[in-house]
């Protein structure tokens, strides 16, 4: 359906997933080819076939705090017809599920990456790494989330391991509460610290989301966020009124989408949109 009438223009996928309450096996694979276009929307990657399986097995204990424990296995892989396979990820998972619903999680995870063009892990600028070379690396980690059957539960995550031709270590928490049954916030904090050979860089980014139900019909989301990376402030909110069934009336602000810290360059935007479905 393109104007353009190209060759190689095209993409398909599919996804195939047999489970059961003690075994998931899935295969999701998709080929994007190389003009492909999508018209609206945006496509990450072309010419490129994708593959991604996975299996997890689960066992039930008859007795004790735990309701379900097993092992899963994921693999994924990017492959280009003129570099071979450009990214792949091995992922080893042991998931521990208590009968409250809190769950613990550790994974070990191998990663290949191909690059095809020059490209700067830590975004310093201080150096690239070189267009087609590759880069084999590993990371460790470790979740745990609390009752979320409760009005008040947190998230909690680390990792650690390589990053390119370096070392990575994350760690990231995240709290909610709900005052039942109006409002729901929840803050969320991640750093992440790069160690490359030429370079480093500790990166942190918070946010908060407050959603707020006045009642069945009338609703408010506010979002922020803050990124140290690039000194950014973000700050969204919607309103929706759903008037009758089907119906929806979204009144959409965003304030502040680009604010630099630095008092001699700051600078700030404020736009809206109102939308109607009838």
């Amino acid at each position: 359906f393109d104007d353009q009438q190209t060759s190689e223009s095209y993409s398909w996928g599919g996804n195939a997933v047999y489970t059961n309450s003690k075994i998931r096996v899935t295969n999701y694979f998709s080929k994007v080819s190389e003009n492909y276009n999508p018209e609206v929307g945006f496509i990450r990657r072309k010419n490129v076939f994708f593959y991604s399986p996975s299996v997890r097995y689960l066992f039930y204990p008859e007795i004790g705090k735990v309701n379900n424990h097993g092992p899963e296995i994921d693999y994924e892989f990017y492959n280009h017809p003129r570099y071979g396979d450009t990214d792949r990820k091995l992922e080893l998972q042991y998931s521990i599920t208590l009968n409250n619903s809190s769950r613990f999680s550790f994974d070990y995870e191998k990663s290949y990456t191909f690059l095809l063009e020059k490209f700067d892990p830590t975004r310093t600028g201080v150096e690239y790494l070189p267009a087609e070379t590759d880069y084999d690396y590993s990371r460790y980690s470790v979740d745990y989330t609390s009752n979320r059957q409760k009005p008040f539960y947190f998230t909690l995550n680390s990792k650690v391991g390589g990053f390119f031709n370096g070392d990575i270590y994350s760690y990231g928490l995240s709290i909610n509460y709900r005052f039942v049954p109006h409002v729901n916030i929840d803050f969320s904090y991640n750093n992440n610290k790069i160690k490359l050979p030429y370079a480093s860089s500790d990166l942190a980014s918070y946010s908060t989301k407050v959603e707020v139900s006045f009642n069945t019909k009338l609703f408010l989301t506010t979002f922020f966020q803050y990124n140290s990376q690039i000194d950014n402030i973000n700050l969204n909110t919607r309103l929706q009124w759903n008037f009758k069934p089907l119906s929806d009336f979204d009144c959409h602000s965003a304030t502040l989408p680009k604010v630099n810290l630095l008092p001699a360059r700051t600078s700030s935007t404020i736009s809206g949109t109102t939308n109607m479905t009838l």
